[in-house]
């Protein structure tokens, strides 16, 4: 009973379900308890206000902790494996390197707020120093994130210099293997490696290139483009 009471208690209030950048978070709790924070003059910030989302639940927050336990249950009836990453993963749950994704740790993306801003600032200072950032996803959302992180982080200081390269994989209104392919070029004239076979799964033909240096001839006209009298 005290474990239920404490759980009605914990939805019953506001709490923070995404820190997005240095300048926007996401609440989540009770409609009528957003609604009045916003009269009170949440929504009359000076850096933009409060825009109310159109979900149908409140995601990443307490609110969500009705369905643990058939989730967990779910995960086994399932036989969900875990396997350790492969590659070092910088998980949002906890805003740092992560060695292993259990369903502990997915549990816990359910309830707890998505730390996205301290997830950037870990991958952009000492050891990894990243400053290359490609969304995968619909359109570029993210993108606008890491850049008032990584820029505002620079100007106070609390991060090394450096420019941020944001990339994205998708744009509305643009054809997607546009937008996927200006990506990759950037990325190959940036010096990263790209496996062209993954691009293009099909048997390519390579056109052989002459080895001696092309010729530099001026093929413009040295005439006079005066008219001629007659």
């Amino acid at each position: 009973v005290g474990d239920g009471r404490q759980r009605q208690a914990s939805q019953r209030r506001i709490s923070i379900s995404a820190y997005n950048s240095t300048s926007q978070v996401v609440l989540s709790g009770p409609l009528e308890l957003l609604k009045q924070k916003e009269q009170q003059g949440l929504g009359k910030s000076r850096n933009g206000g409060a825009v109310l989302l159109n979900v149908p639940y409140a995601y990443h927050s307490p609110q969500m902790e009705a369905i643990v336990n058939e989730f967990r249950q779910q995960l086994t009836n399932l036989g969900v494996t875990f396997s350790k990453p492969k590659i070092n993963i910088v998980s949002t749950v906890t805003g740092s390197s992560q060695p292993e994704f259990d369903a502990e740790h997915w549990i816990r993306h359910l309830v707890g707020p998505v730390h996205f801003l301290q997830a950037v600032r870990h991958l952009s200072r000492p050891p990894h120093a990243c400053a290359t950032f490609l969304e995968v996803g619909p359109k570029p959302v993210l993108s606008s994130f890491c850049r008032d992180i990584l820029t505002k982080d620079v100007d106070e200081g609390t991060a090394p210099s450096l420019t941020p390269n944001l990339y994205c994989s998708m744009k509305p209104g643009e054809s997607n293997w546009t937008t996927i392919l200006n990506t990759i070029a950037q990325l190959y004239v940036g010096a990263r490696t790209i496996n062209f076979k993954e691009l293009y799964p099909h048997r390519l033909a390579k056109t052989e290139l002459p080895v001696y240096p092309f010729e530099n001839i001026r093929c413009w006209s040295t005439r006079s483009l005066e008219p001629t009298p007659t």
